[in-house]
């Protein structure tokens, strides 16, 4: 059991983990999360018989607090069978039809994700989804296209409460394109990069819109049941002063 002084984060503890680590691969799981049976064994079986991939991933499904299914996590399925996604193969797929990386059932090679760079800091919770592109594009990495694992939706877990924080967003947006145009640019074309960007800061946008119409409606319906308990108070006092007349 490794405890440390005081909260470091969640990337601080993957760093940390993935450095003390010997085995050649490595899985990091979440407490809040489920392992599906057939996870490793079908996992590894496939990296056996691909020893050049970097990673291998399969799908996930989404579950709520109390464990009910959400189906299935978004990510595209780019393969009806097991296969090898090569490193040429994902630069087409992701600058096609985006990611998918997606989820948490991922069982990464060891020394692949070393020299990729690791989970970086300042991606904050996207330093998984930046750095499963990496490898995928470095090494080429494995599909497995069914659920192997959920991911619990927790308002206040690590992932919803980078997602809600809109400045936070903006800068790991910054942040990861800023490493694709420089320590990763011969892995990203600028048509991927410039994609992505706008591809995020337009979801980011309308989230934001989303979530002003909401706190509006709220307001509105506020403000209509205090002046209609302010309506409902003073008809009521009118009638019973209408008694003592």
């Amino acid at each position: 059991l490794l405890r440390n002084d005081k909260n470091m984060g969640v990337n601080h503890n993957l760093k940390r983990l993935l450095e003390l680590a010997k085995s050649d691969y490595v899985h990091f799981a979440a407490a809040d999360d489920r392992i599906l049976a057939g996870f490793y064994e079908k996992s590894m079986n496939l990296l056996a018989r691909y020893p050049q991939a970097g990673l291998c991933s399969a799908l996930t499904l989404r579950i709520n607090e109390e464990g009910r299914n959400l189906g299935l996590h978004n990510s595209f399925i780019i393969s009806k069978r097991e296969s090898f996604i090569t490193p040429e193969k994902t630069r087409h797929i992701i600058e096609k039809i985006g990611n998918w990386l997606g989820g948490i059932a991922r069982i990464y090679k060891r020394e692949a994700l070393l020299t990729s760079g690791g989970f970086m800091p300042e991606l904050h919770s996207f330093s998984d989804g930046f750095i499963n592109k990496v490898i995928a594009l470095k090494y080429g990495a494995c599909f497995i296209p069914e659920p192997l694992a959920c991911f619990r939706i927790m308002d206040k877990g690590y992932s919803m409460s980078s997602s809600s924080d809109f400045e936070l967003r903006e800068t790991i947006i910054s942040n990861a394109v800023h490493l694709m145009r420089t320590k990763y640019n011969s892995l990203f074309s600028e048509k991927y990069i410039a994609s992505f960007e706008k591809m995020e800061l337009s979801m980011m946008a309308m989230e934001r819109l989303a979530l002003m119409q909401i706190q509006q409606l709220e307001y509105i319906k506020h403000e209509f049941l205090r002046q209609s308990f302010l309506e409902n108070l003073l008809l009521f006092l009118n009638r019973l002063l209408m008694k003592f007349e």
